[in-house]
């Protein structure tokens, strides 16, 4: 857990961080039961910055919050300060734009299934691969590093909402590696996002999805995912 304002991190409610050699796993922990990252000596990937994609999507995948508030965070004030939290979200929004008003204004402990993703009773695997700038610091060998730590002490999904643009359906030396490791742990779904490079844009043209898958999503034994949008509406529709 972490205060979503600072960025700070809680350590009481979090497994010990750790590189992928010598990888620290806790099973006991609710939620997060391992967390690599990608440089141990580097301070920009020892804190939870606000608004992480990572956060995002894992949250998607396997949140959980149950609504008695037992495992709500002491340190964090996202359900006791409904008005912060408020201000900070809009605060991330143009009065006119697209996403304006769309910041949750339930707070308070809310029902588990609002804010519960797919997998709610699923634990987490995390490599931290993300700076402080928001860049993507990529290892070569996702096998050894990312993949393999998480797969011996028990994953078999792993989620991946990241991927390469240009050049397109590209198999480089990336999605071999990730091939390899998928065909030598033949009983691991790996899932990757199909990326952004088509579909409607904020001035209604349209660009077509022909050729705009990147790696790694474009390798062999992959399961990759996207969503279908059309110049007509309503534009999107999940797949």
């Amino acid at each position: 857990s972490a205060d979503y304002l600072t960025g700070s991190l809680n350590t009481a409610y979090q497994v010990t961080r750790s590189g992928y050699s010598s990888p620290v796993t806790d099973h006991s922990r609710r939620k997060v039961v391992q967390y690599l990252m990608r440089d141990t000596s580097d301070s920009d990937y020892a804190q939870d910055y606000a608004s992480g994609h990572g956060s995002h999507c894992a949250g998607t995948v396997a949140g959980y919050l149950p609504d008695d508030g037992s495992e709500q965070d002491p340190n964090d004030d996202y359900y006791s300060n409904c008005a912060d939290y408020i201000a900070y979200c809009d605060s991330m929004f143009t009065a006119t734009g697209s996403e304006a008003g769309t910041c949750d204004t339930t707070c308070g402990i809310a029902p588990t299934e609002a804010h519960s993703g797919m997998a709610p009773g699923a634990k987490l695997m995390v490599y931290d691969f993300g700076d402080a700038s928001g860049g993507l610091d990529v290892p070569d060998d996702m096998q050894a590093e990312v993949y393999q730590p998480a797969y011996d002490e028990g994953a078999r999904v792993t989620s991946n909402s990241w991927g390469a643009g240009a050049p397109y359906n590209y198999y480089d030396s990336q999605a071999v590696n990730i091939d390899t490791f998928i065909y030598d742990e033949d009983d691991v779904l790996v899932v990757f996002a199909a990326g952004n490079a088509a579909g409607v844009n904020d001035d209604d043209t349209y660009e077509s999805g022909d050729a705009s898958i990147g790696a790694p999503a474009i390798c062999k034994n992959v399961l990759t995912v996207g969503a279908a949008e059309t110049e007509y509406t309503p534009d999107t529709v999940a797949s």
